[in-house]
């Protein structure tokens, strides 16, 4: 039966209705669906960094534990002194790993690498090991000049190793990580490449002078600070610009340097010297030194006297008084001696025995008070421990090393230096004397542009 006309069109409304109300839902739902897979397509991205982010930071704590699990929380959190944040300090200068420890036949090479840290040109005496087939003669067991030499290298070999030898029980521990592929010093790492806690380490704090020139800085103060911590068998730190101790010595900054390490701008010998030392203080350990009196240094220099109720206290600070001492005291000559026997006992136990009788002697040639030299009147002309003290204070960091390296290459390259446009510097005293360590200074208009 047919349905009337007004019928027909409500049904056929209905079903358009219906078949809107599917086209809708359906729409609906693939577009509800589209949506949360594209969120969660661009969520996953976010969800792999964070997950890499945190496998990052778990990694680098991971590595920090390994890496300095030997020291202490308070060292690790406090506010430390560090020392310059260069990667070319590294714990091979405190502790050679075993298999570069070749004693053999008076080529130590871990030597070597310190005596190229000085200062000294490349050809000079006190870099270069005297002929090994001269050594083998016994001319060469009484030979003054050889034995002079080896004087030298052994006190500054010494006074390195008085300085670094309670960084390396930290240092084999870090060197076994790196063994291992952990890396201890990221980016991220707030601990240096050159910055150890030395626990058992006691230290004499010493600001250097901003008043008087490089040379009395050297000549007058380090050296005498390198013998003060060798009399009391303490490590010597030099300290300027610091934010806590004496406002009126510690926290002057050194006038003879400026730099940036790139946190902050360096005002101490470290902006282009080699840090004294890798053992470094915190901010509270700075805070509560003990300061001595002049009598106190004084009877501590010449007695060997520690100031009563403070003998072991963890760090003194002292105040040089920049006077010539025409003398090395015994005391700081016998640490020195010792230490080079320590030295020539771990790495020549192997070597020809006619080498270690030389060595033995030249390390009891410390000792040997020096005589007079004809023509040179000045306080420590003649001391031979006071020239390898001095040429151990200008060890130049291996960035800057590298500087002078070039512009003496790019000069030498010219084959011609122009005495228009070039200056002369003055060398004083002890350096004037030292023919063992020759070093050559020249300039030119090029680099002062």
């Amino acid at each position: 039966m047919a349905l009337p006309i007004g019928a027909r069109s409500i049904r056929q409304w209905f079903l358009l209705f219906v078949l809107l109300s599917v086209v809708f839902n359906f729409t609906f739902f693939l577009s509800k669906s589209t949506k949360e897979h594209l969120l969660s397509a661009a969520d996953e991205p976010l969800a792999q960094q964070s997950t890499t982010a945190n496998e990052q930071l778990h990694q680098h704590q991971n590595s920090f534990n390994a890496c300095f699990s030997v020291n202490s929380p308070e060292w690790l959190q406090g506010a430390r002194m560090g020392n310059v944040n260069d990667s070319s300090l590294l714990d091979l200068d405190i502790l050679p790993p075993l298999s570069q420890r070749l004693d053999s036949f008076g080529h130590d090479y871990f030597l070597q690498d310190l005596l190229d840290q000085s200062i000294c040109a490349d050809g000079s005496r006190f870099r270069q090991f005297t002929d090994q087939q001269e050594l083998q003669s016994m001319d060469a067991i009484t030979d003054a000049a050889i034995i002079k030499q080896w004087t030298m290298r052994l006190v500054y070999w010494s006074m390195h190793y008085h300085q670094t030898r309670h960084a390396r029980r930290e240092a084999k521990h870090r060197q076994e990580q790196a063994s291992k592929g952990i890396d201890c010093y990221p980016p991220a790492s707030t601990v240096g490449p050159y910055d150890y806690e030395c626990s058992n380490a006691k230290y004499i704090a010493i600001g250097l002078s901003s008043p008087i020139g490089l040379g009395a800085n050297v000549r007058l103060g380090m050296i005498n600070g390198y013998l003060h911590a060798l009399i009391a068998d303490r490590i010597v730190i030099w300290v300027n610009d610091s934010p806590v101790g004496s406002e009126e010595f510690l926290q002057v900054p050194w006038a003879q340097v400026s730099c940036d390490d790139g946190k902050r701008a360096r005002r101490d010998t470290q902006c282009f010297f080699m840090p004294s030392t890798p053992c470094v203080l915190t901010e509270q350990d700075l805070e509560q030194a003990y300061f001595l009196t002049k009598e106190e240094a004084d009877s501590m220099y010449d007695h060997g006297i520690p100031p009563a109720g403070h003998e072991n206290d963890k760090v003194w600070q002292v105040r040089l008084y920049y006077w010539n001492q025409g003398h090395t005291p015994r005391l700081a000559a016998e640490r020195l001696r010792n230490h080079s026997y320590s030295l020539i006992e771990e790495h020549f136990t192997s070597a020809n025995d006619q080498f270690k009788k030389l060595l033995y002697q030249a390390a009891d040639n410390i000792l040997t008070p020096d005589p007079p030299r004809s023509g040179h009147s000045y306080p420590a002309a003649n001391t031979k421990a006071h020239h390898a003290l001095a040429v151990y204070a200008l060890r130049p960091r291996r960035d800057k090393a590298k500087q002078m390296k070039d512009l003496l290459e790019d000069l030498k390259a010219r084959n011609s230096i122009d005495s228009e446009f070039s200056v002369g510097l003055p060398v004083r005293a002890t350096y004037r004397s030292n023919k063992a360590c020759l070093v050559q200074v020249f300039t030119s208009a090029k680099h002062f542009s």
